[in-house]
């Protein structure tokens, strides 16, 4: 994805008419963003939430600082104990 591309949920897209290709408005923290919805995608009961996915550099700009995560998803290679993972991310962080 690319500055200004969204992805959206599933059930917000059909609710708004939205596809790919369109253009719409996401209101977030500040000002509202005018974006180009790039993906649609099926997650599951959100009990009613919106879902937007941004690039990451945006999805730090709006809500999070430059350099900054919410979460980190690692994965091991086969035969890397769990503490061994654990050490190895824990220098890094």
């Amino acid at each position: 994805m690319r500055a200004g591309d969204v992805a959206v949920d599933a059930r917000t897209a059909e609710r708004a008419g939205l596809r790919v290709g369109d253009r719409t408005r996401v209101l977030i923290q500040g000002p509202s963003q005018d974006v180009t919805v790039v993906g649609i995608v099926d997650q599951g009961s959100l009990m009613g939430a919106t879902l937007v996915r941004f690039d990451q550099a945006t999805a730090q700009r709006l809500l999070l600082g430059p350099g900054r995560y919410s979460d980190v998803t690692v994965e091991a290679k086969s035969g890397v104990a769990e503490t061994a993972l654990r050490d190895r991310v824990a220098r890094v962080l």
